[in-house]
């Protein structure tokens, strides 16, 4: 017996309310004093490797350079990262990521994962871990053609 494909617009509506209370919940278990989400967000941009402008950060966090000017000030003073001028325009700044913004980066994520570790072993048969991760790779697949060029909707 075959089951009926789920309508797209009905499964992106549910699929959308999960991963939104997923990611809200376990922004707010994290511990006091942890880094803002804007920090983590800079912090995981530049770790993904080449040491990016001010402006390449804005664009690919969706933000205005503007606003990320007092940020990687703040983020300078307190070493997460460190900054040094482009070889090709000296007016340009780039960015790296510092050993304490790595630190804090790295932090951060394994306080999430083991939250989320403890969950799933928790609330999750051996059966359905099995499927959660059958869907993580399906998920993996929808946010690299949502990420491709063409293929987010810029009005959302």
């Amino acid at each position: 017996m075959m089951t009926a494909s789920p309508d797209p617009s009905d499964l992106s509506t549910r699929l959308l309310g999960a991963l939104l209370r997923l990611s809200r919940d376990l922004r707010a278990a994290r511990r006091d004093g942890a880094l803002p989400g804007t920090k983590l967000m800079v912090l995981a941009c530049l770790r993904r490797g080449a040491a990016p402008t001010a402006a390449e950060i804005a664009a690919a966090l969706r933000v205005q350079p503007q606003s990320l000017t007092r940020l990687l000030a703040e983020m300078e003073a307190s070493g997460l990262i460190r900054r040094s001028p482009d070889a090709a325009d000296r007016r340009k700044s780039r960015i790296r990521l510092a050993e304490a913004g790595a630190a804090a980066l790295a932090a951060d994520l394994g306080e999430r994962r083991e939250r989320l570790s403890d969950a799933v072993a928790r609330t999750l048969s051996p059966a359905e871990a099995a499927m959660l991760s059958d869907a993580a790779e399906l998920l993996e697949r929808l946010a690299a053609a949502l990420s491709a060029p063409g293929g987010a909707d810029d009005a959302a």
